[in-house]
């Protein structure tokens, strides 16, 4: 906190002392010969420098000071105003402005910067990572990482984060919708094996919470030559429609979700050998959208979530999907590297409600 506070406090001394500065030198070229009275004596005065830095130091603690103005703007009987030794009430602005100017003004700005300089550093450090936090990573990516590679798993980068909790990473409450968010703004690459490179990581984090500025030049420092465009935010994606997957074919039954893949697969190889496959349309709603990834799940009727893509949505009026919103789709089966065999959502279109046309009255004859 000193340290903080020893920089303006400087400057603000320097302000202070420049005004006594001019003050005393304008007191010595005006009021230098005045003759001593009740307040101006030989302690008090301004018949040098020095003699006037200590007089303005006085009247600025409030010690004589009514007794010096007074005296400087009376003009006593037989003075000679030709050598400086008579007062004039005009004197009187130049003691008001030197005390306005530096106890209302400049003193209160001094205690002003030190209490602001105190709050300030009170305020970093209740939000400062401390080199503990840091450690901490260190030692937890060491647990996961035993032989040194540089490079963990996406999943095993996950429960690290999660162990690291705030400040580093995000809040328990802020959910998934924190994680991904965090995820998208740390922007580290994959491997081609889906591990998460250490430097790649290392780089996320300063940039999300010490707000380091991200270089495209560090790209190859970090090796982009076995970097890959798949981030860990769409691993995560990914992970978390999985999930969705599987517990929606809890829901369905493991018989009828069977039964389903095999329906789906045959409509694909029918299709892959020319031949004319029904289209099968069903009903559903939005279980989440995003749109900034311009995906999301869709919800059907027996509680099974499948997933739907920006691409696939072929209603014209529709540039975005809804969480709730009802819709109606095609379930094809596709084939993906990361998840394998799946059910997306085609040519989605949303569910319009039929409105009633009004009964026309009939003019009888």
């Amino acid at each position: 906190t000193l340290v903080s506070v020893l920089p303006k406090a400087w400057n603000v001394s320097l302000v202070l002392f420049t005004f006594f500065y001019i003050y005393a030198v304008l007191g010595v070229q005006l009021m230098a010969s005045l003759p001593d009275g009740d307040g101006i004596s030989d302690n008090a005065n301004f018949r040098n420098f020095f003699s006037a830095l200590d007089t303005l130091f006085r009247i600025l603690t409030g010690d004589d000071f009514p007794d010096i103005m007074f005296d400087s703007m009376n003009a006593q009987d037989g003075c000679d105003s030709s050598l400086g030794e008579c007062g004039m009430p005009g004197y009187a602005f130049y003691f008001i402005t030197f005390l306005v100017l530096q106890t209302f003004i400049l003193l209160n700005l001094f205690v002003g910067v030190i209490l602001d300089s105190f709050g300030a550093s009170q305020a970093l450090e209740a939000e400062a990572l401390h080199l503990d936090e840091w450690q901490r990573f260190g030692k937890l990516w060491a647990r996961l990482d035993p032989d040194g590679t540089d490079r963990i798993p996406a999943r095993k980068c996950l429960t690290l984060l999660t162990a690291l909790g705030h400040p580093l990473w995000v809040k328990p409450e802020d959910g998934v919708r924190g994680v991904l968010l965090a995820m998208q703004i740390m922007d580290i690459r994959l491997t081609t094996e889906n591990e998460v490179p250490f430097q790649w990581l290392l780089r996320g984090l300063t940039h999300r919470v010490c707000d380091v500025p991200l270089d495209s030049s560090d790209l190859k420092v970090l090796g982009d030559a076995f970097i890959s465009e798949f981030t860990l935010a769409d691993w995560y994606v990914v992970s978390v429609m999985e999930k969705n997957f599987l517990r929606s074919h809890k829901k369905v039954g493991k018989k009828e979700m069977v039964a389903r893949m095999q329906a789906a697969e045959r409509d694909r190889q029918k299709r892959l050998a020319g031949e004319h496959v029904p289209v099968r349309r069903e009903r559903g709603k939005v279980a989440w959208y995003n749109e900034a990834k311009g995906l999301g799940m869709l919800e059907r009727a027996d509680g099974q979530q499948i997933f739907v893509h920006a691409t696939n949505i072929t209603d014209s009026d529709l540039k975005s999907l809804a969480e709730g919103q009802k819709v109606e789709f095609e379930p094809v089966l596709v084939h993906t590297d990361e998840t394998g065999k799946q059910i997306h959502a085609r040519n989605v279109t949303v569910v319009r409600k039929k409105t009633k046309k009004k009964m026309q009255p009939v003019e009888l004859d």
